[in-house]
């Protein structure tokens, strides 16, 4: 059965339910159609999860050069701390976040969280200062948690029953494939002589086009609640 709770005036699924009860075949129908969320799903949780990881890859490939174009200042335990850094944020955030969407509206926070990752990742790559760079790697992981629970969240609450295991395990998926991509290229790009910005600078471009679609989205399809009547299709 379908199992909901109240909340500010809506209903919300709970994480284990993945079968709609009686009438109700697909509950996030009232707020967008399949296709729609299909979108969402893709540009939102997969692709813009994907280039938020597309630094923990490519951090590590730029090391070499990161270290020759600092005059070698970096000793080994500041760059496990680089490496750690955007981890620390991720950490220390997530049941921020987690309060902050119960309270806040869903689409202003990832619109702020996508546009703090744009700006901090262009920022990491131009950086030559060792702090600065610390910093900015935590204010990476922090905001992808945010982007990490809103997705997972979402999910849960706006798949389709008979794909909400397959949305869900793709989320894994696509931070992996993000990993794989920063690797690639920090590694092409540094192997020939190229500076490590450049990994950096393309992976805030892309964030940056994803932060013009996510501005583009209706922010009711972005909710993580369903509204009180669960009979009136979504005709959007």
């Amino acid at each position: 059965s379908l199992h909901v709770e109240l909340h500010k005036g809506g209903r919300v699924l709970i994480a284990e339910d993945c079968v709609a009860g009686p009438g109700i075949s697909d509950p996030g129908q009232v707020v967008a159609s399949r296709n729609v969320r299909f979108l969402i799903f893709l540009s939102m949780c997969q692709l813009v999860q994907a280039f938020m990881s597309y630094d923990g890859g490519a951090t590590p490939a730029s090391l070499d050069t990161i270290q020759a174009e600092m005059d070698n200042s970096w000793t080994p335990s500041e760059f496990g701390l680089l490496g750690s850094m955007d981890k620390i944020g991720m950490t220390a955030t997530s049941i921020l976040w987690g309060r902050a969407l119960q309270l806040c509206d869903a689409k202003l926070l990832l619109v702020f969280g996508l546009a703090l990752n744009t700006l901090c990742t262009a920022l990491f790559g131009s950086l030559r200062d060792k702090g600065l760079m610390l910093t900015m790697k935590f204010f990476l992981g922090a905001s992808q948690s945010l982007q990490g629970v809103w997705s997972t969240v979402w999910t849960v609450t706006m798949a389709p029953p008979e794909y909400k295991t397959m949305w869900l395990g793709m989320g894994g998926l696509s931070a992996g494939i993000g990993n794989g991509i920063g690797t690639a290229i920090a590694g092409f790009t540094t192997a020939n002589g190229l500076p490590y910005a450049l990994a950096f600078q393309v992976q805030a471009a892309v964030l940056g086009l994803l932060w013009v679609v996510l501005i583009i989205l209706r922010r009711r399809w972005l909710v993580l609640t369903l509204p009180k009547d669960l009979d009136s299709p979504s005709t959007s």
